[in-house]
């Protein structure tokens, strides 16, 4: 599959999730996208904005806690007013993430779950 395809799976896999976005934490870019109605660029933006934020604190309390980064946290939630932001990036810390804009009731462990496995294949396939 295509990264646009496996977006599109991804966020048609969830009711209720409206947009998978594929990006890079460190140049704060989204590099792909896949969604139901159009988005600015600016919200984009925003949502790499806030991933590379989540990332760089989780990694900051793991080394409070450790003194090492070496279990890093891979998954965050934000949720806002209108919606529930989840961020996923692969175990080793690296730069790729995912996330999924979704209505309330559908964040589920199956969703991190599959979003993982996503982002896997893209990171192999790039």
């Amino acid at each position: 599959m295509t990264i646009d395809e496996e977006l599109d799976a991804l966020r048609k896999s969830a009711l209720g999730c409206s947009l998978v976005a594929f990006g890079d934490a460190r140049t704060r870019l989204v590099l792909r996208s896949s969604h139901e109605k159009a988005y600015h660029r600016e919200y984009l933006d925003e949502l790499c904005i806030q991933a590379a934020n989540c990332f760089e604190l989780l990694d900051a309390a793991s080394q409070a806690d450790n003194d090492s980064v070496q279990e890093r946290s891979c998954e965050a939630v934000v949720l806002t007013a209108s919606n529930i932001r989840m961020f996923v990036r692969a175990e080793d810390g690296g730069p790729d993430f995912l996330c999924c804009v979704c209505d309330f009731p559908c964040i589920s462990e199956k969703l991190m779950t599959t979003a993982h496995k996503t982002l896997g294949r893209i990171a192999d396939s790039c």
